[in-house]
């Protein structure tokens, strides 16, 4: 028996491991640990899962779920081991069941990793773990039952029964239910924790709806834009999110941030399309003073990423690197940039077509087109965005954009 026992312990334990990283993911993804464990490239999967909203019930990590589990299945096998084998049985009627629960639970996870397009390796690790401890818990009843001679039914009856005649059988089980309930409160609570030191302000369900009804008291703006070239997202996705941006700019920054949000949340049914308003008077005369120095130039790099066909990997990585360039943004910064974004395209791209990109007419008349746009709009900051032609300035909290594209999606359906 004790064969079966270790190889779930060790399962178990492996599958504690991967719990706690899947929370990393979900509190801290710009942390070492979790490039290291979900890929240090554009995209991190595991933490775009968990900004789909499926990742959490009612704010609670399905991570933290998985942690109860195989803790509880790790310290069941512990307690069974240093008791004796009078407890064996006990400790398979429960791990087995709680597998079972847990390959069903996978299934549904599964769907909605095929559903989002996302393929977080982390959590088919996790699959993979309760696939075999399911598997070695029904070997393990088999031999049982063989040895034993009896069917399931008499064999869970009489392991339960044996554990309420005496007193000691009463005691361990109150002991053992008190230990789970503290396990379940100590992995909440941790959770709790987590989520306080990511710094997140919940917003009450009243500031959204006031913040919204305050949206939509806003004039709708009868928008004549051209086509932008610098689409994130679905291009033919039926709610378009314009976005006059400046590159350099900090809220912008903190806009991508909540785009990638966005985008995860509601796959293929929205768009942020980018218009450049540099705050840079090196090609910019419509403001006073330059705000962003060199904003022009990255403006000019991210035109011309697009121009040559990967903006996509292009801009995540600016932005994942937004910190070490807003100051001292250089011609040799735009390149480096494209060096570690292109092994992301799968293309063989010389860097003398992406400088020429830079230096084009049409990235200079793209840029320029935008900046008059942004004249008659009369855009005065970055990032400005209209969604369903109402003007909002700066970067609300991801909540409330939420609420406002649900708004949006629902006016297009009906």
């Amino acid at each position: 028996m004790k064969k079966y026992m270790y190889a779930i312990l060790v399962l178990a334990a492996a599958g504690a491991i991967i719990s706690v990283l899947l929370l990393v993911q979900h509190f801290f993804p710009g942390s070492d640990i979790a490039s290291a464990t979900c890929g240090d490239g554009i995209d991190n999967p595991c933490h775009d899962l968990s900004l789909t909203g499926y990742a959490a019930i009612r704010g609670f990590p399905l991570a933290s779920l998985g942690l109860f589990l195989y803790l509880f299945i790790l310290f069941t096998i512990l307690v069974a081991d240093y008791a004796g084998e009078i407890y064996y049985d006990t400790a398979l009627l429960m791990i087995l069941p709680l597998s079972g629960a847990a390959l069903v639970f996978d299934a549904v996870l599964a769907a909605i990793l095929v559903k989002t397009g996302l393929f977080c390796q982390l959590c088919v690790a996790s699959y993979a773990v309760n696939i075999l401890m399911f598997a070695l818990s029904l070997m393990w009843l088999k031999k049982i039952l063989r040895e034993k001679g009896s069917s399931l039914i008499s064999f869970a009856g009489s392991t339960c029964r044996g554990h309420t005649k005496t007193a000691a059988g009463r005691a361990s089980l109150a002991l053992f239910t008190l230990f789970v309930l503290f396990l379940f409160l100590s992995i909440l609570a941790t959770s709790q924790n987590m989520e306080k030191k990511t710094d997140r302000k919940k917003l009450s369900r009243t500031q959204i709806k006031e913040y919204v009804s305050s949206f939509y008291g806003n004039e709708v703006e009868q928008l004549n834009l051209s086509e932008s070239a610098l689409v994130m997202g679905n291009q033919q996705a039926p709610l378009s999110i314009i976005v006059f941006t400046d590159f350099l700019c900090s809220a912008c920054n903190n806009f991508f941030i909540t785009e990638k949000y966005l985008l995860a949340r509601f796959p293929e049914k929205i768009n942020v399309q980018y218009y450049n308003f540099p705050l840079d008077l090196a090609c910019n005369n419509t403001i006073k003073r330059t705000v962003y120095e060199n904003s022009c130039l990255a403006a000019k790099a991210v035109n011309a990423a697009a121009k040559i066909g990967i903006l996509n990997e292009y801009i995540k990585i600016h932005f994942k690197r937004y910190q070490e360039i807003k100051h001292g943004y250089s011609e040799e910064t735009a390149l480096n940039i494209f060096k570690e974004a292109l092994p992301f395209t799968g293309k063989k791209i010389p860097e003398r077509d992406f400088a020429a990109a830079m230096s084009s007419d049409f990235v200079d008349t793209t840029i320029r087109n935008d900046i008059e746009l942004a004249r008659e709009y009369d855009i005065k900051a970055t990032p400005t965005l209209f969604i369903g032609g109402r003007r909002i300035r700066g970067t609300p909290p991801k909540e409330i954009l939420e609420q406002i594209i649900k708004t949006e999606l629902k006016k297009i359906r009906q």
